[in-house]
């Protein structure tokens, strides 16, 4: 029974340190901006880039080279895929600094559809 424990033990700390490989995750920080967050969106550890979102009243943008998108705190925004509402997110959803990870098979398959492939360790859309 220890036996079990320790591998359970060794499993969860190997996938543990297997995600902080990620040069990506370190650059999520919030929002230097009073009175805006900024979140990051990720499919598995990879960032989502150039995805056009619409939060509040701001203007259309598109995510960053690290899938970061600023937003005014108390809105909700919009995401778009080839000109069409992607998904969405809740004011509460938004966590300035953390990073929102997409977990829906379904928008990973079409995401991963709609990468350019120019950077291995992004998602790169163009929309």
């Amino acid at each position: 029974m220890k036996q079990i424990h320790k591998l359970l033990i060794a499993l969860i700390y190997m996938s543990l340190l297997t995600n902080c490989n990620n040069p990506y995750y370190d650059q999520a920080t919030k929002s230097d901006i009073e009175g805006f967050g900024k979140t990051y969106i990720y499919v598995e550890q990879y960032p989502v880039t150039g995805m056009e979102y619409e939060c509040g009243y701001l203007d259309r943008d598109k995510t960053d080279s690290v899938g970061g998108f600023l937003y005014e705190n108390g809105t909700s925004c919009r995401f778009f895929l080839n000109g069409r509402e992607f998904f969405s997110l809740d004011n509460n959803e938004l966590q300035d600094g953390e990073i929102y990870e997409i977990t829906d098979d379904s928008m990973i398959d079409r995401l991963y559809e709609a990468d350019l492939r120019t950077d291995a360790n992004r998602i790169v859309l163009s929309n």
